[in-house]
């Protein structure tokens, strides 16, 4: 999971580098992470399709190698297109890694662990995360912005070599390839829940997006930009820690709500001042949150609904995620580019996620 850390959150940190090199508007640089996005809905599409045809472990261990080459790729090339390609290419591997990955998770221990597990599996992405922030402004300090491309050689370098043993672990694990038919399930019960999920996806995408860059703007240092980043790393890997008993005993949309409420005031506390102690506490806030809401839902649908629906229950959770992040990066871009600044846009994000905390705060538990 920490090569789904670096895939899908380390563009952050490279984002203030690439538009200063390359001369990027806000929406081509959300364009980046919009097609990011859908390259994950393609890949989350097609990670359920083939759930009955090839076997978990096989498609973990794939994904990881190829979005590993996908990142070393990154950095031998400077075109626009050739980059958002490389980017919508690395959204579809790196959802095989983690809808493979969660899959794998969910089968350890009982049922009523499984959610715990599913957390502590996406903690994991706080330790890619970690290692980028820890590494990258420093780059950026010593060689400057035209250093990017470094950048994303190292990190794929660093997916690459943790392909190996994280392929071995998964071997360990049973077959997941059944013979099981699909199963009817209440989708109609779970609208709310849903809803709450694909505002979660839109509003939370564009803080990961803009947030180093907003610092960047406002004057932040390589010491300030790595503490921030790593701060956030840090909570995501605590985070099954903090929510592990409201993962447990957690009823309805509670859960959810709460976890993406945390979201929505961890992404509005720049906006009220600059800081560097709201920063830090603002980049706590959202690491302790950002891997939950799956986790959240998960454990809804092991409660509610019947093996085998509750497979493709999660699956429909995935593709509404996939769907919401799709929806956020590049309008954040252009409200950036029409308002002069980020704050508008983080504005908006947050606003977002208030709503999604709303609606998933109304779905009541299922008999």
């Amino acid at each position: 999971m920490a090569v789904t850390g670096m895939a899908r959150f380390a563009y952050g940190l490279l984002l203030p580098a690439m538009r200063d090199d390359l001369a990027w508007t806000y929406a081509q640089a959300g364009a980046m992470n919009m097609a990011n996005a859908l390259g994950y809905l393609v890949g989350t599409v097609l990670s359920l399709h083939l759930a009955s045809r090839i076997d978990a472990r096989r498609s973990f261990a794939l994904g990881m190698l190829v979005t590993a080459l996908t990142l070393i790729a990154s950095g031998l090339v400077r075109s626009f297109e050739a980059l958002i390609a490389l980017r919508a290419l690395t959204g579809l591997t790196s959802a095989l890694v983690f809808v493979s990955g969660t899959t794998l998770a969910a089968r350890i221990g009982s049922a009523r662990l499984a959610p715990l597990a599913i957390a502590v599996y996406f903690s994991g992405a706080g330790l890619g995360i970690v290692l980028s922030g820890a590494a990258l402004p420093w780059l950026f300090e010593w060689r400057g912005a035209a250093a990017w491309p470094l950048g994303w050689l190292a990190l794929g370098v660093a997916a690459l070599l943790s392909t190996a043993p994280s392929a071995l672990a998964c071997a360990a694990l049973p077959s997941t390839r059944t013979a099981q038919r699909a199963s009817a399930w209440p989708a109609h019960q779970l609208g709310r829940s849903f809803a709450g999920h694909f505002l979660f996806g839109a509003g939370y995408i564009v803080y990961m997006t803009f947030v180093i860059t907003w610092l960047d703007a406002h004057g932040g240092s390589a010491a300030q930009v790595a503490t921030v980043w790593s701060v956030l790393g840090v909570a995501v890997i605590a985070s099954p820690l903090l929510w592990g008993a409201l993962l447990r005993d957690g009823r309805g949309g509670t859960p959810l709500a709460c976890a993406i409420a945390t979201l929505a005031l961890g992404a509005a506390l720049p906006l009220l001042d600059a800081s560097w102690p709201l920063l830090v506490a603002s980049a706590a806030l959202v690491g302790s949150a950002v891997m939950i809401p799956a986790a959240a839902s998960a454990a809804f649908v092991r409660r509610c609904v019947r093996a085998p629906g509750a497979d493709a229950a999660l699956a429909s959770y995935a593709v509404v995620f996939a769907a919401g992040q799709c929806l956020g990066p590049v309008p954040a871009g252009y409200i950036a580019d029409a308002s002069g600044s980020l704050s508008a846009a983080l504005a908006c994000s947050a606003l977002v996620l208030l709503a999604g905390a709303a609606l998933a705060w109304r779905q009541r538990e299922l008999a």
